[in-house]
């Protein structure tokens, strides 16, 4: 069996929680690296920053605003990537969502 490594001539990469941290760094790098990137997050402000920080490199990122924890809104959302950027082959899904739980229910 042959190991799937994407390349950026292969498709887009999709990063969720792009706009700060981890999965903002990982954009900019992607899009050095050629690949066009959809970067999603809740805050279109610093998507926007984020793609115009990418200009000048040999990929592009394009900002997606949307929230993981809302279903519908991710099934919009890829459906959007792929129509506008093209198949997602290559996905990071970095963002998460704060579910309070209390020690007395852990087991």
């Amino acid at each position: 069996m042959t190991l799937y490594r994407a390349r950026p001539q292969d498709g887009v990469a999709w990063i969720t929680g792009a706009s700060t941290g981890i999965g903002r760094q990982l954009a900019l790098d992607l899009a050095r690296q050629g690949y066009v990137v959809a970067a999603t997050s809740r805050e279109e402000v610093p998507l926007v920053s984020l793609a115009r920080e990418a200009e000048g490199t040999p990929g592009r990122i394009v900002p997606f605003v949307c929230d993981v924890a809302d279903e519908k809104d991710m099934e919009r959302t890829v459906a959007a990537i792929e129509a506008e950027l093209g198949p997602v082959v290559l996905s990071v899904l970095n963002a998460g969502i704060y579910s309070p739980s209390y020690g007395e229910r852990l087991e």
